[in-house]
């Protein structure tokens, strides 16, 4: 009887090259010693760089996950109980996840990559999104006020209902967001007659 085929998956790599400095990369391969196999290869070497290390992308986003609900529980508990710890989320890979009606207010969100994240009615007061990438979030009803949007990537991002006021907005791209016309007068600062 035929054995099942294994399902290739991602695999994160990254080590220092003597001559390149830091390498990073991804590759897909059916376990771990086939990712061994394949970098052995691609790098023309019998053996594997020292200090090499392996991740698997799937494994990877579990601990991320168990990483961020500790970190919104001790978050949470910070704003409402001044105990506990500020969220900082910066850097990391929250694309797709589902932060729908969390308080993230004063969180460190800098660089992290929140595309296609649902962050509805999400309070994102006084929170740092710089350099951010937000591109095709929800946002819909989500309080923004005062928030640093600078840099961030909010390419196709739905803000309608978002409370924008006081937010910085220094060159954010909004190509394509939706977003009302009172909505973006009161996030530059317009002047109404």
């Amino acid at each position: 009887m035929a054995q099942p085929a294994h399902q290739a998956e991602a695999y994160l790599y990254e080590y220092t090259s003597p001559v390149m400095g830091p390498q990073t990369g991804e590759l897909m391969a059916v376990s771990e010693a086939d990712a061994q196999r394949q970098l052995r290869v691609m790098l023309r070497s019998p053996q594997l760089p020292n200090g090499l290390r392996l991740y698997n992308k799937s494994e990877m986003r579990a601990v991320q996950h168990r990483h961020l609900l500790r970190t919104l529980t001790a978050h949470h508990q910070w704003v409402e109980e001044g105990v506990g710890d500020r969220a900082n989320l910066s850097g990391l890979d929250l694309s797709g996840t589902s932060l729908h009606g969390r308080n993230l207010s004063f969180a460190e969100l800098n660089e992290a990559d929140l595309s296609t994240a649902d962050l509805r009615e999400a309070n994102l007061t006084n929170a740092n999104l710089r350099n951010a990438c937000l591109r095709d979030a929800d946002l819909r009803g989500a309080a923004l006020r005062n928030a640093d949007l600078s840099d961030a990537d909010l390419r196709g991002a739905n803000l309608i209902g978002t409370d924008l006021e006081g937010v910085e907005l220094w060159r954010a791209n909004l190509q394509g967001c939706r977003i009302g016309a009172k909505q973006l007068h009161t996030a530059l600062g317009c002047q109404s007659r």
